[in-house]
């Protein structure tokens, strides 16, 4: 897992048509080996039956599907949109189809066409958007293409789907704090930390939320929890450049920052992940410059988060 907040790569969730066991009407049309191999999640094989499967029946939407499922749980997420762009060629009436591309497009930051596919997902197949995964995903979306109220509607859906939903409940608290929700953004983290005690990450959101409430105090605790949680957390980290800079000691915080930029194998996603903290605490203008550094160190995320629009309060 990766230990920034606003990352796409933050959770392990798969979201797309959950395969119901042997017996799911969508495996009928397969070979038994084939279906195994999907049940038993070894994609790189399933792939290459398909792939076969698809030479002697190259219109069967469901072949297409389920190979870009294969492709998505191998990271293989331009040839993933590219199956289930021909799934909906072939058969343009599941909602599911769509519900993949806006998985594949959101991994590939076309957060537009993501958004503009779960729309035609939910009018086909309206039960797909009672899957917590799906509806946390669509809230994240939502927050990335500078909609928090909507990414909050989203993702209260997805947890009261799923209470224990981790990535959902973390982008809740994010969003809530955005939307200046502080005693509802206190008690998702109280869930999250609740379900995940052990994890940082939950420690490090209620740090930004007391943050962008000006309690340095306790925001200061928060991110030594998380730091004993795990000494290398790198959220940790941020979040104190945060709070440093919040409370007045503009230097200490570049300071910190050099500190760290300098020893991250990846500066462009530091600078971002940095970003979103301040987005998250109300700091736009902070926000947009982070954003702006990783883009010229060539990080399309932050590209996207510009092109969004994330102004500076008035």
């Amino acid at each position: 897992m990766n230990e920034a907040l606003l990352l796409y790569g933050l959770f392990s969730l798969f979201t797309l048509r959950p395969l119901f066991g042997a017996k799911d009407p969508m495996l009928e049309s397969i070979s038994p080996s084939t279906k195994r191999e999907l049940l038993k999640g070894q994609y790189p094989a399933a792939d290459a039956e398909l792939t076969a499967a698809l030479r002697t029946d190259s219109a069967n939407a469901t072949l297409y599907y389920l190979r870009g499922v294969c492709r998505g749980h191998q990271q293989q997420w331009p040839a993933a949109q590219l199956d289930f762009s021909r799934a909906i060629r072939h058969d343009s009436t599941d909602g599911w189809f769509y519900v993949g591309r806006a998985r594949a497009c959101f991994e590939q930051h076309r957060l537009g066409q993501a958004r503009h596919d779960f729309a035609l997902a939910f009018r086909r197949t309206p039960s797909a958007h009672s899957e917590p995964d799906v509806a946390a995903l669509v809230g994240v979306t939502e927050l990335f293409l500078n909609n928090a109220p909507q990414a909050v509607q989203e993702l209260e859906l997805a947890t009261v789907l799923d209470l224990r939903n981790d990535f959902a409940l973390h982008y809740l608290i994010v969003a809530r704090t955005i939307c200046h929700k502080p005693q509802a953004a206190a008690a998702a983290c109280k869930e999250y930390i609740k379900w995940h005690v052990k994890r940082p990450e939950g420690y490090v959101n209620r740090a930004l939320l007391h943050a962008s409430l000006g309690e340095f105090e306790p925001a200061a605790a928060d991110v030594q929890l998380a730091r004993t949680l795990a000494p290398a957390h790198t959220g940790s980290a941020l979040a104190q450049v945060v709070i440093t800079a919040l409370s007045g000691h503009a230097a200490e915080a570049n300071t910190q920052l050099a500190s760290l930029a300098a020893q991250s194998p990846d500066p462009a996603r530091l600078y971002l992940d940095l970003g979103d903290y301040y987005m998250q605490v109300g700091k736009n203008a902070a926000a947009n410059q982070q954003w702006a550094t990783a883009r010229q160190l060539g990080n399309e995320q932050a590209a996207e988060r510009l092109a969004a629009g994330f102004r500076p309060a008035p």
